[in-house]
């Protein structure tokens, strides 16, 4: 993997199973547009959804204090 060194020994190292390591550097490939398949982000809508309304509501907040000219809890 990294110098030279094997998926086992870095398993290891990061307390996870090889297999872990094969399935991760597929997706980071698949996010790198060298494979095909789904994009890490773009798995589940439903949740990208969400996080985005998340962040919307909080950028809302903020807009909303500035106009009222409170301070944001």
């Amino acid at each position: 993997m990294l110098a030279g060194e094997t998926v086992n020994a870095l398993a290891a190292e990061l307390s996870v199973d090889s297999s872990t390591l094969y399935k991760w550097r597929r997706q980071a490939l698949i996010d790198a547009n060298r494979l095909a398949g789904h994009k890490g982000f773009e798995a589940d809508p439903l949740e990208q959804a969400r996080r985005r309304i998340k962040d919307l509501e909080a950028e809302l907040k903020l807009v909303k204090a500035a106009i009222c000219g409170q301070a944001v809890r």
